[in-house]
């Protein structure tokens, strides 16, 4: 795999393929449309994609709070799971906060992702919750002595 991760520009057709993604992995399977959503706070976040070949194979968006950053809209393709491509961009999100003088991220995982986020280092914060008609719970990472 020839990847290359990069930050993705609002309005540019890698942000138009990064929402088709989205849609098609986060949203369709539950009913939804994400164009149907309010999607004009994303400008002001930082939009991480991992490339191979020029092709979007993983996306995940991070919502600067202070120190803190909430990590949302974490997909990956159908036929790219399972080689590495969540690790990758998981690995870059979190330099990137700390390049960026975070010192936490935190997220609402799906419960199903809730092991491949543990091996990674996130730990599960209170109970769980229904979100988007899915089962969720709220997961966070201390990056401050963090390992990965």
């Amino acid at each position: 795999m020839d990847a290359d991760i990069k930050l993705i520009k609002a309005d540019s057709s890698e942000y138009r393929e990064e929402l088709e993604l989205r849609n098609e992995v986060l949203r369709k399977p539950l009913g939804l449309n994400l164009y149907e959503e309010d999607l004009s706070q994303e400008w002001e976040q930082y939009h991480i994609g991992l490339f191979d070949s020029g092709r979007l194979l993983g996306v995940l968006i991070l919502v600067p709070l202070g120190t803190d950053f909430r990590m949302r809209q974490f997909a990956v393709t159908a036929d790219s799971r399972r080689m590495g491509v969540g690790r990758r961009l998981i690995l870059f999100a979190e330099k990137f906060v700390r390049e960026k003088g975070g010192t936490r991220i935190w997220f609402h995982a799906r419960k199903t992702a809730v092991p491949f986020y543990e091996k990674q280092g996130y730990k599960t914060v209170g109970a769980p919750f229904v979100e988007l008609s899915v089962p969720h719970i709220e997961m966070e990472k201390e990056l401050i002595n963090a390992k990965t």
